[in-house]
C-alpha cells in the first residue's frame, strides 16, 4: 500500500467518524454540515505530491452557491473548490508560523501507528464542538483583507 493510501486509510479510520458524529456528511475528501444560516464546508486535500496533506474550510448558503458563471450548486453538491479562495480558511493560517495554512507531512511514516498520529494531530486542529468554528475563523480572515 502506497503512503498516500496508508494516509487516506487512517483519516477515514481516524477523522471521518468524528466528521460524521459532529454531523458532518459527505464523502472522502468532500464533507458538508449544515448549520442555522449556513452549511459548513470541509475538505481533506492529499497534496498531489504524495507527502502531506491539508485541511481547507469554507461556508455557503443553505440554498447552496452559484458560480459566478451562473451555475447554481445545491446545497448537497457544493464543495470547498467553488468558494472563492478569500472565502477559504485552511487549518492554521491565522497562526504567523503556518503562512497559507499546515501542511501535515507524512513522507518518513512507515507504519500506520504514525499515519494514525497525524490523523489524531489534524482532527485535534478540528473545532467541531463549536457551532460556526469554520464561519468564525472565514470572518475573522475577511476583516483582514
Amino acid at each position: 500500500m502506497t503512503k498516500v493510501s496508508m494516509m487516506r486509510e487512517s483519516l477515514k479510520k481516524v477523522v471521518v467518524p468524528e466528521l460524521r458524529k459532529s454531523g458532518f456528511k459527505g464523502s472522502f475528501p468532500h464533507f458538508r454540515r449544515p448549520q442555522d444560516d449556513h452549511i459548513e464546508l470541509l475538505f481533506i486535500y492529499l497534496l498531489k505530491s504524495g507527502d502531506g496533506v491539508r485541511v481547507e474550510t469554507s461556508i455557503c448558503s443553505l440554498d447552496g452557491y452559484t458560480t459566478h458563471w451562473g451555475e447554481k450548486i445545491p446545497p448537497n453538491k457544493v464543495k470547498v473548490d467553488y468558494m472563492d479562495p478569500d472565502k477559504r480558511y485552511n487549518i492554521g493560517e491565522d497562526k504567523p508560523e503556518f503562512v497559507g495554512g499546515i501542511i501535515f507531512f507524512f513522507e518518513d511514516f512507515q507504519n500506520e501507528a504514525e499515519f494514525d498520529i497525524l490523523s489524531k494531530e489534524i482532527l485535534s486542529y478540528l473545532k467541531l464542538d463549536e457551532k460556526n468554528w469554520i464561519k468564525n475563523k472565514i470572518e475573522k480572515k475577511l476583516k483582514k483583507i
